[in-house]
């Protein structure tokens, strides 16, 4: 087993540990050599499986961390935190005990300790699908620099909340809370340090997005997610003064965007907006975006001849050969967004995307005119979704270059004759369905004669062929291995409830945790995210 250390330079005492991703299982025991790391500041348990929570009360003597990382984590069902963490928090500053496995509760005496009472130098707390279910607390510390509570089944109004005046908030998480109301405060704010990340994206939020929000512009607004709340009216203009915004999640296409030269990603789904995408004054438009998500709408009409052109973000980028300007290089280990991706009918919620992952989702709109071979020069993109559209004509020959393309939809479309190059053979006939004058591998109507595929024919309302058909080759190319690794984990995971419930669940939210921790490029980038950086050297 691999792990890393920190020594001070003085005493030689270690005061940093990081045994992240060791694969230890089963008890960290009470009288474990942990127990006699006195001088301690920071320790990095995360992503391994544990019984228990590690050392339970005996974390207490640990008087001298600063740093506590034990996000993902498998407590057993039902485990609370002990009292003991409480004995040292009031000296971390920052903890992190977001998205283990199995729910972790946590009883409401405790987290009022934990955020409230407790936090004199705690700066980041990441709390992310804990279970508390009662009132999101009125007053945190100002200390706060990040906070995240995602998916934790708080409740509350936060309409007159004391988070929306803590002077040095950086980073604001309260999604996936439906039971959180409320409406949005003017964001005349004054802080003293820099908001990078505000996302109330699927709580109970309601009434107008105020025109003060342009003024975050001057606070390095990079993430912004109201997707999925009960707003109404416009998106206000004055957004597009956050220029430095790299991902937005709303919910219309306003031709403003254009003036967003930093975002990477635009989810727009699922709302009634109409219309044709036209008017796009810049030459380049959106040149970092990687995820570009339109699907479920009524948008209408041919794509813009220059929409794609200028999405540099999924080119091999060559400035030479594209003529775009790019200011700023895309790495692996950016800032991680959370965003919600329709896979195989159904829609997943993908806590660890990062710039690695590139799809653009046309699906279930009315778009016309032919597939612009523009989408050809994309050569990053790795999701391809255009369903349910009215596109027409050929395949261009330019998308057969998109060698890393790992899931591709063009059903129900208007599409004709014979489906281009090597590439597009590796995809199943449910990429093709719905397009009857569709010819050639991997469809079993050749080109030339009248032969007609003997797939039954499928449903154009089934809501399963509205989906992202994201096949993993790494998951499903040798359904032998598959079924024994199937046959290993029943085993081995049999006394696990959730197992007992339905295996088959288990398996896909096990595949889901594992395809999402494969998208982050380095263990150090997610320490990094969770606010907590590890410095390990042997």
């Amino acid at each position: 087993m691999g792990w890393h250390y920190l020594c001070d330079g003085f005493t030689g005492r270690v005061i940093g540990l990081d045994l992240s991703w060791s694969c230890i299982t089963g008890t960290i025991n009470a009288n474990s050599s942990l127990t006699k790391l006195g001088h301690l500041q920071r320790l990095n348990l995360a992503f391994n499986y544990l019984d228990y929570f590690p050392l339970g009360n005996n974390i207490g003597e640990h008087s001298s961390l600063t740093h506590l990382n034990l996000s993902h984590l498998g407590f057993n069902v039902g485990e609370m935190i002990p009292p003991g963490l409480l004995k040292v928090v009031y000296k971390l500053i920052s903890l992190d005990i977001s998205n283990n496995y199995y729910t972790l509760q946590v009883s409401k005496t405790n987290f009022r300790s934990l955020v409230q009472n407790l936090t004199n130098y705690l700066q980041v707390l990441l709390f992310d699908s804990g279970h508390v279910q009662f009132e999101l607390p009125k007053n945190f510390s100002s200390s706060f620099r990040k906070l995240s509570l995602q998916d934790t089944g708080m409740f509350g109004d936060i309409s007159d909340s004391q988070l929306f005046h803590l002077p040095n908030l950086q980073v604001l998480r309260l999604g996936w809370n439906p039971l959180i109301i409320g409406t949005l405060p003017n964001f005349n704010w004054s802080f003293s340090g820099s908001i990078l990340e505000l996302d109330f994206s699927q709580t109970g939020i309601f009434g107008k997005v105020p025109d003060s929000i342009g003024n975050l512009h001057s606070l390095w607004l990079q993430y912004l997610g109201l997707y999925g709340n009960q707003f109404g009216g416009q998106v206000p203009r004055s957004l597009a003064n956050c220029t430095r915004l790299k991902a937005l999640d709303l919910g219309t296409f306003p031709i403003w965007l254009e003036k967003l030269p930093n975002l990477q990603v635009m989810i727009l789904k699922s709302n009634l907006f109409h219309g044709p995408i036209g008017g796009l004054e810049s030459k380049f438009p959106f040149p970092e975006l990687r995820i570009f998500d339109l699907s479920f709408n009524g948008f209408t009409g041919t794509l813009p001849s220059n929409l794609f052109k200028s999405f540099s973000g999924l080119m091999d980028w060559e400035e030479e050969k594209t003529g775009i300007p790019r200011e700023s290089n895309i790495s692996p280990t950016d800032y991680l967004y959370r965003v919600s991706l329709v896979i195989k009918g159904n829609e997943f919620d993908m806590r660890m995307i990062t710039s690695i992952m590139t799809s653009i989702d046309l699906s279930s709109n009315r778009f016309e005119g032919d597939i612009p071979n523009s989408i050809g020069s994309l050569s990053s993109l790795v999701l391809l979704n255009v369903p349910h559209n009215n596109f027409h004509g050929y395949i261009p020959e330019e998308i057969a270059k998109l060698h890393a393309l790992e899931a591709l939809d063009l059903s129900w479309n208007k599409l004709i004759g014979e489906i281009p190059g090597k590439q597009f053979n590796t995809f199943s006939n449910d990429s093709y369905r719905g397009n009857p004058d569709l010819c050639g591998c991997p469809l079993s109507k050749e080109c030339g004669n009248n032969n007609v595929s003997d797939e039954p024919p499928l449903d154009q309302n089934d809501d399963s062929i509205f989906a992202s058909r994201f096949t993993w080759q790494s998951v499903e190319a040798n359904k032998a291995k598959e079924e024994t690794s199937k046959t290993w984990l029943k085993n081995e995971f049999s006394n696990i409830p959730e197992v007992a419930g339905g295996f088959d669940k288990f398996i896909s939210k096990l595949v889901l945790m594992f395809w999402q921790i494969a998208m982050d490029a380095s263990v150090s980038s997610l320490n990094a995210h969770a606010g907590v950086i590890y410095i390990c050297y042997s």
